[in-house]
């Protein structure tokens, strides 16, 4: 039950923060290098000579899967956790009644 409730948790949370963390990510690099990152149009951003601005653009537009996948993951990351939480609670009152 410990491992589901880690699995249920860990993977609802990357499940619904991933998109969004990877358009923060975009944003930063392309701040980083001086580049204008949105979701408008395709900006030219230069990384070792190499053009790397419609990956930021598409990386960028990627966030807004955010909003299907948070509403998602999340209440699955927190049944998860009541997993944990009730797991643990189980071992604690095995390991009472043992004394």
């Amino acid at each position: 039950m410990i491992r589901l409730g880690l699995f249920l948790t860990l993977g609802g949370l990357l499940f619904g923060i991933a998109p969004v963390a990877l358009a923060i990510g975009a944003g930063t690099l392309g701040a980083s290098l001086g580049c204008e990152v949105n979701e408008g149009s395709i900006h030219p951003c230069p990384l070792w000579g190499y053009d790397i601005g419609e990956t930021l653009y598409q990386f960028g537009v990627l966030g807004w899967l955010g909003l299907m996948t948070l509403p998602i993951g999340l209440p699955i990351a927190a049944i998860g956790l009541l997993l944990l939480l009730v797991a643990l609670c189980r071992r604690l009152y095995a390991a009472a009644r043992k004394g």
